[in-house]
């Protein structure tokens, strides 16, 4: 039986609280972020085979800035090669245009060795905790934290799509995903953590950003001392200073650098 939406907006909050916590969340990517799909995936091995599943919510961003209604995700899948182990991962996805959270809410969308497979966690991993970006171009930014042991190289095939029965039981009603994405449904009270953590890391990027709009450029000129050299024949007392030009001019000069604590 799939995770119902209070359980899975409850162990959302934690992932994405985790993720801040410990600065494996960047804020400014969040900012500049359209969507988020948060997640929990486990993976078992068995020699030869693979299998996959995992399930989520996905958050698209308004036109007012504001996040809308979560919609349910859930992905399963399975993978041919040489591996063993169980792994538990916990994915942050931030979706960095419209295709990319619209390739989340197809009907059946099917990737075979794909961006989406990778981004639901790759092969190979041991205990502990990993991140992996993508470059800032791409559609997706990934970050995944693990924890059990899982060796091997495998093909895998993912399947990943809305989860028609966990939204209806939770809204009352049939949805499409991007009705719920759209804005039609009002944000629940249910989401209340997750909608608190995003406003805060929203408002953390905004006063980030006017700070570095309103720091002065300071530029450091290294302090030197120089001692200026006549070969005119003239007393010391008569070299030109470099801030004559004319003066400097007539006479051939050679500047020395010398240290501040010997002057």
């Amino acid at each position: 039986m799939p995770p119902r939406m209070e359980s899975l907006c409850n162990r959302s909050f934690e992932t994405l609280n985790y993720f801040h916590q410990n600065g494996l969340l960047d804020i400014q990517r969040l900012h500049d972020a359209k969507g988020i799909l948060i997640m929990k995936i486990g993976q078992l091995g068995l020699i030869h085979c693979s299998v996959r599943t995992g399930s989520g919510i996905l958050f698209s961003r308004l036109a007012n800035r504001s996040w809308s209604a979560p919609c349910a995700i859930e992905c399963y899948g399975m993978g041919v090669g040489c591996m063993a182990g169980i792994e538990a991962s916990e994915v942050v996805m931030l979706l960095n245009n419209d295709a990319a959270i619209q390739s989340f809410t197809s009907t059946n969308n099917l990737t075979i060795g794909g961006e989406l497979s990778a981004a639901l966690g790759s092969n190979g991993r041991s205990t502990g905790v990993s991140t992996s970006l993508s470059r800032p171009s791409e559609a997706v930014v990934s970050l995944a934290r693990s924890k059990g042991i899982y060796l091997g190289a495998s093909i895998d095939g993912v399947i990943i799509h809305p989860a028609k029965s966990v939204n209806k039981l939770f809204y009352g009603i049939v949805l499409h995903s991007q009705d719920i994405l759209s804005g039609v449904m009002p944000a629940p009270a249910v989401a209340g953590g997750v909608y608190e953590l995003l406003r805060q890391y929203e408002q953390l990027a905004i006063t980030r950003q006017q700070l570095l709009a309103n720091m002065t450029p300071v530029v450091t000129v290294p302090y030197l001392v120089y001692s200026i050299n006549s070969k005119s024949g003239g007393d010391d007392e008569d070299a030109v200073p470099p801030s004559y030009p004319e003066a400097a001019a007539q006479r051939t000069l050679s500047y020395t650098a010398v240290p501040p604590e010997k002057v």
